[in-house]
């Protein structure tokens, strides 16, 4: 009876070809690579979030233009109209009134826009089945950037 020798030993590979997870935003202890997000100490599996969602300020700086653009039209417009069709002791209270509206009006403008710039920008996703503030930050540019990555890293993993 012929004996089954074993074939030839294969042989073992002299080195390890190891995947390297591509980076695809670094910055400000933020990094999102194609396997995970990392910020504030915290490291979350890219293919375990999900739902992500923006949470944006309500009130945008163009709002507080436009608002101010109003008012000026409405007083170069309104100023002169007002003055022309008052007798002259009414035309005092009526430009009074109409300062004291303006004001407040600018008021409420200043204290809109304060308001907007202390707004921030927050990025949420479900992980294991609770929901997780991943990243806030009040720099617009930095928030889209970073969400960007997040999605390019949630399509190279495949989620």
């Amino acid at each position: 009876m012929d004996k089954i020798r074993p074939g030839p030993r294969a042989k073992t590979p002299r080195f390890v070809i190891r995947y390297v997870p591509a980076v695809l935003y670094h910055h400000d202890g933020v990094t999102v690579t194609s396997q995970f997000f990392q910020a504030y100490g915290r490291r979350y599996p890219v293919r375990e979030l999900s739902r992500l969602r923006r949470v944006l300020p309500l009130a945008e700086p163009a709002r507080c233009h436009s608002l101010l653009m109003t008012l000026t039209v409405l007083a170069v417009v309104l100023a002169p109209a007002i003055v022309r069709s008052m007798p002259a002791p009414a035309t005092a209270t009526w430009l009074g009134c109409a300062a004291l509206t303006l004001a407040g009006l600018s008021y409420r403008l200043v204290r809109l826009r304060l308001r907007v710039r202390r707004q921030v920008c927050e990025l949420w996703a479900r992980f294991r089945g609770h929901p997780v503030r991943l990243f806030v930050t009040s720099d617009p540019a930095q928030f889209s950037q970073v969400c960007r990555a997040l999605q390019r890293a949630r399509e190279h993993a495949g989620s």
